[in-house]
């Protein structure tokens, strides 16, 4: 049976008016509209759509333009090429393209800034810049190219992680997503119809990421194994949805009794809950509450849910003080107070990108980068780390030092992943010490090379020319 382009092209654009009505617009009344394109299928698929679809209602060259955003993480300059494959493609259809470009590096600070991986900063810069590139052009909305397998693995991704697990909402403020009921196989239906090629991103098969293992393995062995299970679990995300807007609209009703009407738009320093007003509610609402009190204080990144539980059940359950990153909760009395710390007293963290050579200090240990003696014209640096013990390791630059994470892993010497986690059991460090311990990692998709456990005296494991060490140097 032959596929039906233009019965896909009519439904995609038709997905785009009804997201419009929810916003109480039409395609009539709205002067341009972005549409994101990375260049991979998705993205792809969706410009073309609405560009052969609106072609003859509407002047697409002024309707829509086209944004793509360059993160500048990945090799060979892979990000770029995707950014000139999208301005050719808009040229052959006439549809204007804005690129944006973020400096190379910042992608690896914002993760350390806001203490979470470097996907999720990726995904925090890129909105940054549909901003910039929708104010830029006149855009009054951007249209995004999440489909239906997207949404799946979303809410798959947020039950594992613990956090909320409702789907991903068509329309959020400006942004709206025609495709989100399109399954990935009619996407690539679509454009092999039509003779239309597309990028694929080289980081899609590396299981390092999560989503990348939720679609590879997870998926796979559900579809196997439990039949039907995708429905059940959209039904499920939907519901969650419905239950966490009623949430969050009665908790909007209560904010006027936590929060300050003339001081909502300024960051606080402090805010205060009383126990008179906060142990009447349901748990619910107290944690929208809470949430809310993280937004007004400032907090970048994901907020540990761990901490957001154990406040929420006060004062039935008394606490004296529980913190995390830059932000505080303690309690004094018939008073809850949230502060942001102006420096932490136990735990930090630690994040360089080292791109040239000289001597690196951190707290407690320091990291000097050499050219190799002998070799100028060698591209490989001499590395030297030096704590409470030593390490030597040639690399090549830039790499990354950081502090290790839940879920890192680095190779063994039969070239299989073992967890940090492990190798810090297996060394016998104690659980409140392991934060101290930096990895170097490099590479994009990044991966890494060095546990340095001898800036605590312990051992160290070091991947270098595909052989692995796991012992102390001197220098």
């Amino acid at each position: 049976m032959n596929f039906d382009v233009a019965a896909f092209e009519k439904s995609v654009c038709d997905s785009l008016k009804n997201l419009l009505m929810q916003c109480a617009r039409s395609l009539d009344d709205v002067k341009c509209i972005g549409v994101a394109v990375s260049g991979g299928a998705d993205s792809i698929c969706l410009l073309s759509a609405l560009a052969s679809g609106f072609e003859n209602s509407c002047d697409i060259s002024k309707k829509f333009v086209c944004i793509t955003v360059d993160h500048s993480i990945r090799p060979n300059d892979e990000g770029a090429a995707d950014a000139d494959f999208v301005k050719d493609f808009c040229e052959k259809i006439g549809v204007r393209c804005v690129a944006k470009k973020i400096p190379e590096g910042e992608v690896f600070k914002a993760a350390a800034a806001r203490a979470r991986g470097i996907e999720e900063a990726a995904r925090f810069l890129r909105y940054e810049a549909f901003e910039e590139a929708a104010a830029h052009s006149g855009a009054e909305f951007v249209c995004l190219a999440h489909n239906k397998n997207d949404a799946l693995e979303t809410l798959l991704m947020r039950f594992l992680q613990g956090s909320a697990a409702a789907g991903i909402s068509p329309v959020r403020g400006k942004y709206l997503r025609p495709l989100l009921q399109t399954e990935r196989e009619k996407i690539e239906e679509y454009l092999r119809e039509k003779k239309i090629a597309w990028r694929t991103d080289s980081t899609n098969a590396c299981e390092k990421y999560l989503r990348n293992k939720i679609r590879l393995k997870l998926i796979p062995f559900l579809k196997e194994n439990f039949a039907g299970f995708e429905n059940a679990v959209l039904r499920g995300g939907e519901k969650l949805s419905l239950q966490n807007a009623a949430i969050e609209d009665f908790a909007l009703k209560c904010k006027d009794d936590f929060f300050p009407a003339e001081i909502s738009k300024v960051l606080q320093k402090e805010i205060c809950f009383s126990a008179e007003k906060f142990s009447g509610l349901p748990l619910a609402i107290r944690q929208e509450l809470i949430f809310e009190a993280m937004a007004r204080l400032g907090a970048e990144g994901r907020v540990p849910y761990g901490f957001v539980r154990t406040v929420s059940l006060w004062p039935e359950i008394d606490f004296k003080k529980i913190s995390f990153s830059k932000i505080s909760a303690r309690t004094e009395g018939e008073k809850l107070f949230f502060k942001i710390c102006e420096k932490q007293a136990t735990e930090s963290g630690f994040f360089a990108i080292i791109n040239e050579e000289g001597v690196f200090d951190f707290d407690g240990f320091s990291i000097e980068v050499r050219k190799m003696e002998n070799r100028a014209d060698s591209a490989s640096r001499e590395i030297f780390v030096r704590g409470k013990n030593s390490a030597r390791m040639e690399m090549t630059l830039p790499f990354v030092v950081r502090k290790s994470e839940i879920g890192d892993a680095v190779l063994n010497a039969a070239g299989l992943e073992k967890s940090v986690a492990d190798i810090f059991s297996d060394w016998k460090i104690p659980e409140r010490e392991r934060w101290k311990i930096p990895v170097l990692e490099c590479g994009f998709p990044a991966k890494i090379f060095a546990v340095l456990g001898c800036v605590l005296g312990y051992e160290n494991w070091i991947v270098a020319q595909n052989q692995v060490t796991s012992k102390n140097f001197s220098i």
